[in-house]
C-alpha cells in the first residue's frame, strides 16, 4: 500500500496524473511550506547522475561521488536545537552537544563511492571533546581515516578566532596502515604543502580507539601506552571527586576585596561566618598559590541572611542584577546549588582551568575558588608530584583541548584519564621509612643518576616497592612547596624593599618580570 500511495504522489508530483486525492494537495502543500522555509538539498534530486543510471535505477555499484572537498557550516548546536529530534534518527555521529559540521562528516562520507576521497576543514575540538566520541568512532571503523592536519589558533579564517582541523578519508576498508598527523606550528600559504609533510607524525590506528585519540605519534604513543600498563585512571583514583568552583552568577556582587571584608565585619561582626578567602584561576601557580586576599560572600542555599543585616545590605545593592541570574539559589541573595562546599575546606589540589602548562597546587587553607578552577580533596604530595611532571605534561598535550597562544583546557572530563602509576603498599614500615631516607640523601647530594637507579630498582623488585617512590616523590614535592614559599617570600621582600625608591609604574614593571 505504502509503495502504491507514493507511486501515486510522485506521478501527481511529476505532472503525469493531473487529478489526486485531496490528502495529496495538502501533503505537497505543506511540503512545499516547509522545504521554502528550511531550503532543504536533496542529493539524488540535485546529482541524479551520481547515483542513477540512464533509466532512472539506483546504480547498484559505484554510486556516490569520486570525491568531497569541502568547508561545512560551523554552526553551534543552540542554533538548531529543534531539529536534533530528526538528527539523531538519521546519524550514527550524533550528540547532543555536536556542532553542524559533525553531521556533514557523516552525509558525505556515505555520498561517496566505493573508493571515493573526502576531505574538509572542520572545528578540530572533536578530537578530544565528548561530543566528538561518536565522529570518532565512524572515522575510524566506518572509513579509513588518512590525515589529519590540525592547525591550532593559527589565523586560518582572518574574520575569527577559530581552531580548524583538515581530516582526510577514503571509503575502503580498514586497514593497519598508520595515520598521518601534523601540528601546524605557523602558516605560510606558500609552503603549506611541503610544511604538512615535513612536520608529520605517524600515528597506530591502536591510537585512535576507546575514549580518547592520541595524536602524539609512535613514540610517545608507546611511552603513554607504558604508562598505563602499571597505572590506575586518576578518576578512578579519586573516585570521581574532582570538583570545579563556585561559579556565582555575578561576581561583582559576591566576590569583594579585603577593604569591604573589612568594612563589613566592622559594621557587623557575624559578617565573618559567611565571608571566606577567594582564589581564581590565575592565582594557582606550579607548586603554590598567590593568594591576593579575594573574599567570597557564601550565601549558601537556606543562608538566614536576617542574621547577617551588614551583607544583605551590600547584596541589595545588586538586586536587580542577582534576581535576572538564571543559576540563582531559591532565593536572589543565594549562590546556586553545590553539594561538595565542605570539600573547599579541607586539604586539596588544585589547578586552573586555562594554563600553558601543568600549574597543580597544594593546600591546607580553607581556601574557596571560582569556576576557573579544579580541585581534588586530598593531601597525597605523591599525586601532585605526579601531576606536575613532565610525563604528565606529555599525555595532557596529546589529550587536552588547546586554545590561542599555546593553552591547554585542564578540563576533569579529560584528566580523569590520567593514567597514575598503581602503588603497592606492602613494604614493612621501619624498612619503607629507612628506604625512603635513602632516596632522599641521593637526592640531596644531587646524585641524580643513582637516584634513578634507586626508583628503577624499587619499582621492578619482587614483590615491587612501589610505596618507597610514592613516599620518596611526596617528599620532593613538599620540597618544592617549600621552595617556592620561600621564593615568594624573598620576592615580597625584595619589592617591599623597591617601594620607597621607585615610582608604582616602575614596581609594576619589575613585578611583570617575575610572575
Amino acid at each position: 500500500v505504502a509503495s502504491s500511495l507514493w507511486k501515486a504522489l510522485v506521478d501527481f508530483a511529476t505532472g503525469r496524473t493531473l487529478t489526486a486525492p485531496s490528502q495529496f494537495t495538502e501533503w505537497l502543500d505543506a511540503a512545499t511550506t516547509i522545504a521554502t522555509e528550511r531550503r532543504f538539498f536533496h542529493w539524488e534530486l540535485e546529482f541524479p547522475e551520481i547515483f542513477f543510471d540512464r533509466h532512472g535505477q539506483a546504480k547498484k555499484e559505484m554510486a556516490g561521488f569520486d570525491a568531497v572537498v569541502g568547508n561545512p557550516p560551523w554552526i553551534r548546536q543552540e542554533m538548531f536545537s529543534e531539529d536534533k529530534a530528526a538528527l539523531k534518527r538519521l546519524f550514527t555521529a550524533y550528540h547532543g552537544v555536536a556542532d553542524l559540521s559533525t553531521y556533514f562528516v557523516e552525509l558525505c562520507n556515505t555520498f561517496l563511492r566505493e573508493g571515493g576521497h573526502f576531505g574538509f576543514i572542520i572545528p578540530n575540538k572533536f578530537v578530544r571533546a565528548n561530543y566528538g566520541e561518536a565522529l570518532r568512532t565512524f572515522l575510524t571503523e566506518q572509513v579509513r581515516l588518512e590525515r589529519l592536519v590540525d592547525f591550532g589558533d593559527l589565523p586560518v579564517f582572518s574574520e575569527a578566532v577559530t581552531y580548524p582541523m583538515i581530516v582526510l578519508t577514503s571509503k575502503q576498508p580498514q586497514d593497519d596502515s598508520l595515520v598521518k598527523y601534523t601540528l601546524l606550528e605557523y602558516l605560510q600559504p606558500d609552503t603549506l604543502a611541503t610544511d604538512i609533510e615535513r612536520r608529520e607524525t605517524l600515528v597506530p590506528r591502536s591510537a585512535l580507539t576507546g575514549t580518547h585519540w592520541s595524536l602524539s605519534g609512535e613514540a610517545r604513543h608507546a611511552i603513554v601506552e607504558k604508562m598505563r600498563a602499571s597505572s590506575v585512571p586518576l578518576g578512578q583514583l579519586v573516585k570521581d571527586k574532582i570538583f570545579y568552583g563556585i561559579k556565582t552568577g555575578f561576581n561583582e556582587a559576591f566576590v569583594i576585596d579585603s577593604r569591604t571584608r573589612d568594612k563589613l565585619i566592622a559594621d557587623d561582626p557575624k559578617s565573618a561566618e559567611i565571608i571566606k578567602p577567594f582564589v581564581v584561576g590565575e592565582d594557582v601557580k606550579r607548586y603554590r598559590l598567590e593568594y591576593k586576599k579575594r573574599y567570597i560572600i557564601l550565601t549558601k542555599i537556606g543562608t538566614p541572611i536576617e542574621r547577617y543585616p551588614a551583607v544583605f545590605a551590600h547584596l541589595q545593592a545588586y538586586q536587580s542584577q542577582l534576581e535576572r541570574r538564571w543559576d540563582k539559589g531559591n532565593h536572589w541573595w543565594e549562590l546556586r546549588p553545590c553539594d561538595y562546599y565542605e570539600a573547599f575546606e579541607k586539604p586539596k589540589l588544585m589547578w586552573p582551568v586555562i594554563s600553558a602548562s601543568n600549574n597543580f597546587a597544594f593546600t591546607r587553607e580553607m581556601y574557596y575558588s571560582n569556576d576557573k578552577t579544579f580541585f581534588i580533596p586530598t593531601d597525597d604530595l605523591y599525586l601532585l608530584a605526579i601531576l606536575n611532571s613532565s610525563i604528565a605534561f606529555l599525555f595532557f598535550r596529546s589529550k587536552l583541548s588547546t586554545l590561542r597562544g599555546g593553552f591547554l583546557e585542564y578540563r576533569a572530563q579529560t584528566l580523569v584519564h590520567m593514567p597514575i602509576r598503581r602503588i603497592i603498599y606492602s613494604t614493612d614500615g621501619d624498612a619503607r621509612a629507612a628506604l625512603t631516607n635513602e632516596g632522599i640523601a641521593l637526592s640531596r647530594a644531587d646524585r641524580h643518576e643513582e637516584l634513578l637507579a634507586f626508583v628503577e630498582a624499587h619499582l621492578t623488585n619482587e614483590p615491587e616497592q612501589s610505596d618507597v617512590v610514592h613516599d620518596l616523590l611526596a617528599y620532593l614535592a613538599d620540597q618544592m612547596i617549600e621552595f617556592n614559599k620561600q621564593r615568594q617570600e624573598a620576592l615580597e621582600d625584595f619589592m617591599l624593599g623597591l617601594e620607597g625608591v621607585l615610582s608604582d609604574s616602575e614596581l609594576q614593571k619589575i613585578d611583570r618580570l617575575w610572575t
